[in-house]
This record gives structure tokens, C-alpha cells and sequence, in this order.
């Protein structure tokens, strides 16, 4: 048995296979018949990765069933079962009934695994400062007590590609667009008794801005906005990125900072523009403080897009 997860289903096992991108990447038509299952079982609701949408729609499983009450999508185009009942009950029920060994269909991905963690390892070790330098260095520091929520569009794809597994993790997905992450964040705030951090991009916080005008915001909050000066997903997904349009009209390109929307909310604010003061800044970030804390980082002067482009190049 091979199990596929996101990040943001909060479904960890030291078996199962939590970096889909990092894995599936390069995948070729021979590959997506390599590593076909023969039977495909879905639980959860809309998945974050487009590469695992083209794998397995591309892979035709004979048989796949959907478990879910209510919800059953035919996401892969292959639906044959729609199972109308809780995970729980289903998979209790199927771990009766079956023998869960080793087989060559796991350790063919297994293999897999190993070859690619080893390559993002490599890159981690040489990528420069950027959003993708960043997410590795929140994946070190964040505290293991911390609740963490993902802001949509680039902040949960990154989160893919990293450690964040000793984390609960939230990304208010809604219809994949960026509003209402900072409100949702802020209001799981309030009422979890963990501290909880939201890590979001530069236009997603702005947008949301008013989730923060209120005055119930616990001081252990940590907010993390990196900046790339525009929404920088666009210059990463195809597309979008052959347009003359791009800068002004798409991904929207601006100069501003939050700076004094922090000052105006009651947050410390800290803002760093390169790799040194991130290390350094970083582990205090999450002291205890009377206020909540905002950190900016940066990133617009970086090649973020293609310092990203070049870490699927160097997994292949």
C-alpha cells in the first residue's frame, strides 16, 4: 500500500509519502504506468497538487473509491465507488479484512522516495535567500506547540515541498483564492489554547488586512508575510507568464510593506531583507512578548519563480 498525502490533511506516518511534488515531478508516460496503482482510494476533500491531479488522471487506476458522507468528486476521472460513509469506519473495517506487508508496488516508491529526498537535500544546501530559503528555515524554527496556518496560492505550495509534519496545519482553501486567510487565522487564534502562526504571501495578508481589527488577538500570535513585491505564483505557473500583462495587471507588482499596518493593529513588526539577519532573528521570533509579532521578509529582489523552477529541474 502506498499512501499519498498533503501537508494540510494532517495525516503523518513515517511510511507514508507526504511530498507528492517532490516525488512526481518528472514523471514521464512510461513513468505514469511504472507507478500506477491498480486500485485507488481518495478520502478528503479538494487536493492542493496539480501534479497528482495529471498523474493519476493520466494513470486510469481500474478501480478507485472515494470515502467520504457526502462529498464523493470525480476528481481523477476514474471514479467506480462512491462509498458513503466515515474514513474512519471504512478503514477500520478494510485493516480487518487484508495483510499489510511490504510489497515491490511500496518499495518501487520507496525507492523513489529516497532518491528524491536525498536530491532536495542537495538543494537545500545551496539555495540562496528567497521564499523558498525561507520556508526551510520556518520548517527548522517553528515551535512544535505552534498551530500553523498557510495562506493559499504560493504559501501551501511550498508547504508541500517541506517538514512541517510536527504540526497541526490549516489553509482555509474555500475556492483556492487568497481572501480570508488572515481573518480564518486570526479567529482559530482566539479560540485554540496553542499558539498559533500564519505564514502567508505579501498580497494574500493586504487583502485580509481587516482580520486583524480586533482586539482579542492573543500576544503569542506569530504572523510570517513574505514579500515578494507581487503575487509571484504567476511567474511560477504556466500561463500566465507569456503575457505582456504579467507585472501590472496579473501578478500586480508593488513597493509596500506592512509595516505600519502593524504598528496600526498593535504588533511588533521586524523586517529583514537578507539570509544573515532571518537566521538571527529567527529563533527569537517566538519568545513570549506582550504584543503579537509580525515578520516581513523581503524577497522581492530575489529570482523566486526561478530559484523554484530550479529545484524541480535539480530533483530529476
Amino acid at each position: 500500500v502506498v499512501v499519498l498525502t498533503e501537508m494540510n490533511s494532517n495525516l503523518q506516518h513515517e511510511k507514508f509519502f507526504a511530498h507528492i511534488d517532490r516525488y512526481i515531478t518528472d514523471f514521464t508516460e512510461e513513468d505514469y504506468r511504472t507507478y500506477a496503482p491498480d486500485l485507488l482510494i481518495t478520502i478528503g476533500q479538494n487536493v492542493v497538487s496539480k501534479r497528482v491531479k495529471q498523474f493519476l488522471r493520466a494513470a486510469k487506476p481500474a478501480q478507485h473509491w472515494h470515502i467520504d458522507e457526502y462529498w464523493q468528486p470525480d476528481t481523477y476521472f476514474a471514479l467506480t465507488q462512491k462509498i458513503e460513509t466515515k474514513a474512519e469506519i471504512f478503514f477500520s473495517r478494510l485493516l480487518k479484512s487484508i495483510n499489510l506487508e511490504p510489497r515491490p508496488f511500496f518499495n518501487l516508491w520507496d525507492v523513489l522516495k529516497d532518491k528524491k529526498d536525498a536530491k532536495h537535500e542537495d538543494y537545500l544546501s545551496k539555495a540562496p535567500f528567497s521564499d523558498f530559503y525561507l520556508f526551510n528555515q520556518l520548517s527548522n524554527h517553528i515551535p512544535e506547540n505552534y498551530k500553523i496556518h498557510f495562506s493559499n496560492s504560493s504559501a501551501i505550495r511550498y508547504a508541500q515541498l517541506f517538514d512541517f509534519q510536527k504540526h497541526d496545519v490549516y489553509c482555509n482553501r474555500g475556492t483556492s483564492g487568497i481572501d480570508g486567510c488572515t481573518s480564518t487565522a486570526m479567529g482559530f487564534a482566539m479560540m485554540e489554547d496553542e499558539p498559533t502562526i500564519l505564514i502567508t504571501g505579501d498580497l494574500s495578508f493586504f487583502y485580509d488586512i481587516n482580520g486583524l481589527w480586533n482586539q482579542y488577538i492573543p500576544p503569542y500570535t506569530r504572523i510570517v508575510i513574505f514579500n515578494n513585491g507581487e503575487g509571484n505564483i504567476f511567474k511560477i505557473i504556466p500561463g500566465p507568464s507569456g503575457t505582456n500583462a504579467l507585472d501590472e495587471f496579473i501578478a500586480t507588482t508593488h513597493h509596500r510593506n506592512a509595516e505600519l499596518l502593524a504598528k496600526n493593529f498593535g504588533f511588533d513588526y521586524t523586517k529583514i531583507e537578507d539570509e544573515i539577519t532571518l537566521d538571527r532573528v529567527l529563533p527569537n521570533f517566538f519568545k513570549s512578548n506582550p504584543k503579537p509579532k509580525i515578520l516581513e521578509v523581503m524577497t522581492s529582489e530575489c529570482n523566486n519563480a526561478d530559484i523554484l523552477k530550479q529545484y524541480f529541474v535539480e530533483l530529476k
